[in-house]
């Protein structure tokens, strides 16, 4: 009985061993360089993401509303929220290929801050972001670097800590598309930032230095 358990343990790591070993097909590659980025978001962030929402928020009606001191927001479940949004495909950019992979932040929360007037009422934000990343091998190393994002399509919706979907935001809280300077336009801001220059830009390239470039992939 041993015998057959000690022969089993021995097959599995012989299995273990060849798919180590074995080529990523670009399916492979994303999914380890995703665990990997959402690895590094959970290591970088352990507290949630901190995001400044600056001094005052615009309204509808074009008021500027002051937020006080207490004028920061945390995002949560930006690493576990990160998912494939699709297959990843290649695609000619003279002279040389890139690997493009489709990505979403699925329904992250962003808790807001309290203020008096809100009733004891907690306000999440909740938002989904489509994107893509473009990798490319400029220099024929055995990994992929990073060439750009782009961020296809972002939705917001205003909750409660109940999961409640308000429809009548807090002036302060305008999701308007039409400002630049309300929470909508803020958040577009930082989202930006946090993906191009930030923890998830720092996240990502860490990882791609971490896999290596799928066996198909050609230069």
């Amino acid at each position: 009985m041993k015998s057959n358990i000690l022969l089993c343990v021995i097959y599995i790591y012989q299995l273990i061993g060849v798919f180590s070993l074995r080529s990523l097909s670009e399916e492979d590659f994303i999914d380890r360089v995703l665990f990997r980025i959402q690895q590094n978001l959970y290591r970088r962030l352990p507290k949630g993401w901190s995001v400044f929402l600056g001094t005052s928020l615009e309204a509808d009606n074009g008021t500027l509303i002051r937020l006080g001191r207490d004028n920061f927001a945390t995002g949560v479940g930006v690493h576990y929220k990160l998912k494939r949004n699709g297959e990843c495909y290649t695609k000619l950019e003279i002279p040389q290929n890139t690997l493009q992979c489709p990505l979403m932040l699925d329904q992250f929360r962003v808790m807001l801050p309290r203020f008096p007037g809100d009733g004891g009422v907690q306000y999440m934000l909740r938002v989904a972001v489509e994107l893509k990343i473009v990798l490319w091998n400029p220099t024929g190393s055995p990994f992929l670097s990073y060439k750009r994002l782009m961020t296809t399509r972002t939705t917001y919706t205003m909750t409660d800590s109940n999961n409640v979907i308000v429809t009548e935001t807090p002036a302060r809280y305008s999701l308007s598309p039409k400002s630049t300077r309300n929470l909508r336009g803020v958040m577009g801001s930082r989202l930006q930032a946090f993906f191009t220059d930030g923890d998830f830009y720092l996240s990502l390239t860490t990882a791609l230095r971490g896999v290596p470039k799928p066996s198909d992939f050609h230069r």
